[in-house]
């Protein structure tokens, strides 16, 4: 197993628990489902194509589902794009139309313009150099999390699962997580400093990072963008006053009994967990191998997402309680 540098972004929905009861049976019959999910598997690039993407092995070879020991089960998703640089396109593209012009004595019309460049792209595409990413996927019992903050990866990966549910008569119906006052909590984090959670034993809360993205809407629109500075700074504070409203803001899990932050990140409006960094080095360290790390960025990932929704859960906006 290759040593992991770690997750960085985090993309969950809330799903049933269907997929991860059907992970389990495949991490058992790892051989027949290999052989099952053939067209699901990730394939280079045809000489006519510009991406492909499929499902490939965390770890051991033919077995395309890890378990995480009981917390998670772990999948990849494969993307191989071809790249071709915007120069080189350009430089193909100007001889073409150069070409083109010679013959006809005119400028190309929008149509021989779109044509020329779909051309010459073709040409130049069997020359483009791969690029290769993998996207790690977490299946839990009620959640499944796209790591990566590419909302088409996310879209792309979804679809191969969603046609291998289909093919395996499997439920799998992922939706988005509650986020309509996640702008108001994000607000309300950045005032106050601190989330803390109903439940006076939590070991956990949420503390204010150093960064945030607030905008104004209305007829003075504008956005302020902080870094390095603490969100409790009166100039910053001065922006609630404004009509300002958080859209994406830094976090951090603090542990409250060992007086330390556990990990840090950054919350989006649109329910994108960024910049994930666990903060016990020592921990990381301990955690060589790749099934280790993966166990402990899932646990925190996990947590993470769980007390987000029990905060978010928590408290609605002035005027939006239930009858």
């Amino acid at each position: 197993m290759a040593k992991l540098k770690g997750i960085k972004a985090a993309m969950p929905f809330a799903i049933g628990a269907a997929l991860h009861t059907w992970c389990g049976k495949a991490v058992k019959n790892a051989e027949k489902v290999s052989e099952l999910i053939a067209g699901f598997k990730h394939i280079e690039p045809g000489a006519d194509a510009w991406i492909s993407y499929g499902l490939v092995e965390p770890f051991e070879e033919g077995s395309f589902v890890h378990s995480l020991d009981g917390l998670a089960h772990l999948m990849f998703m494969k993307f191989s794009e071809k790249i071709l640089p915007g120069a080189v396109r350009d430089k193909e593209l100007a001889k073409r139309l150069k070409e083109l012009f010679d013959k006809t004595g005119r400028a190309p019309t929008k149509v021989e313009y779109a044509q020329t460049r779909d051309e010459a792209e073709a040409y130049l595409l069997p020359k483009a150099f791969v690029r290769d990413t993998i996207i790690p996927i977490l299946v839990y019992k009620d959640k499944i999390i796209f790591c990566t903050t590419s909302a088409k990866k996310m879209e792309q990966a979804n679809s191969v699962l969603n046609q291998l549910a289909q093919a395996r008569k499997v439920e799998y119906d992922p939706r988005y997580m509650d986020g309509e006052h996640i702008n108001f909590h994000m607000t309300e984090l950045a005032k106050s400093g601190v989330i803390h959670f109903d439940d006076e034993d939590s070991a956990y809360r949420f503390d204010a990072g150093k960064s945030g993205v607030f905008k104004r809407d209305g007829e003075q629109k504008a956005v302020a963008r902080i870094k390095d500075r603490d969100l409790s700074h009166a100039e910053v504070q001065k922006l609630f006053d404004s009509g300002y409203e958080a859209t994406e803001i830094g976090m951090a899990l603090y542990d409250q009994t060992e007086g330390k932050d556990s990990a840090q990140f950054t919350l989006t409006e649109k329910w994108v967990i960024k910049g994930i960094k666990l903060a016990d080095k020592d921990e990381l360290r301990t955690h060589a191998d790749a099934h280790a790390t993966y166990w402990l960025y899932a646990r925190y990932i996990g947590m993470i997402v769980d007390l987000l929704q029990e905060a978010l859960a928590e408290a609605k906006p002035d005027g939006d309680d239930e009858l």
